[in-house]
This record gives structure tokens, sequence and C-alpha cells, in this order.
């Protein structure tokens, strides 16, 4: 069985293979990460991936964030272990098929106990374009210090 076509066999797979993030098109494996948080989909946005139309991302988390990034991206489906209220409410009338074993209200930072900071980021900005250009710069402004 192709790896896009049961999102329960994709979640099994991330897991298996100690990944976060995964994207398959057509039943072959094109993008793989073992890093955390948003980092993962920052690198696929940045790294050679210029084309996700049609793609299903499988991810472990996916919050506001990742999903004002994949609808921005025009993915087709994403497979999550948990997703949040928002993303689900935010994919929903867009076409992206959103499957999740988990709902959540919202991310948590497991260290503040606050709100993902990232996630806080996202509400911000209503535009994914947008929201990306700050985060980008959130980033650099991380990496330098």
């Amino acid at each position: 069985m192709h790896p896009d076509s049961d999102w329960k066999i994709n979640l099994k797979a991330l897991e298996k293979q100690k990944l976060t993030l995964m994207v398959v098109k057509d039943g072959e494996v094109l993008f793989r990460s073992s890093k955390r948080g948003i980092m993962p989909l920052v690198d696929l946005i940045e790294g050679n991936m210029s084309n996700l139309v049609g793609t299903t991302v499988v991810d472990r988390v996916v919050g506001l964030a990742a999903a004002k990034l994949l609808l921005w991206q025009h993915v087709r489906s994403i497979d999550a272990l948990i997703a949040t209220r928002p993303a689900i409410d935010l994919l929903r009338p867009s076409g992206i098929n959103l499957n999740s074993e988990t709902a959540v209200p919202k991310l948590i930072d497991p260290k503040t106990q606050q709100q993902d900071v990232y996630e806080t980021m996202s509400i911000k900005h209503d535009y994914p374009e947008l929201f990306y250009e700050a985060l980008r710069g959130e980033l650099l402004v991380f990496h330098k210090a």
C-alpha cells in the first residue's frame, strides 16, 4: 500500500522512523525531518520543495501556525497525531483534508505553560505570507542570539 493511501499508515510510518515531519506524493516520500517544532516546515518551504501542491504532509503536531503555512502551500491533505481546534477550523473550509488522532484546544509550551510562541505569532497575522515573513524574522533573531 502506498504511504499516502491511509492516514493511519502514514502516522505509523512517521513514528516508526522517529520523524516529526514527512511529505508524501504519489506514494513517494519527498521529504523527511526529525527536527522539532516549526523548523521542519520552515526547512521544507525554504528548501528545494518549491511545489507542495497535491502532497500529503504527515506531522506530529499541527497547530494554527503549521496550518497557515500548509494552507499557503496548497497541500492536498495533512495527517497529524495531534491537531489544534484553530487549525481544524482554519482548514475545514479550505478543501484541505486534515486527519488527526487527537484534537486539542491549543498548543502549550511545556517549559512556560503558556500558549506556544509561534501559535501566538500566527494569530497576529491573517495572511500566511505575512506570518511566514514574521516567522523568518523571528527565527533569524533567535539563531543570532
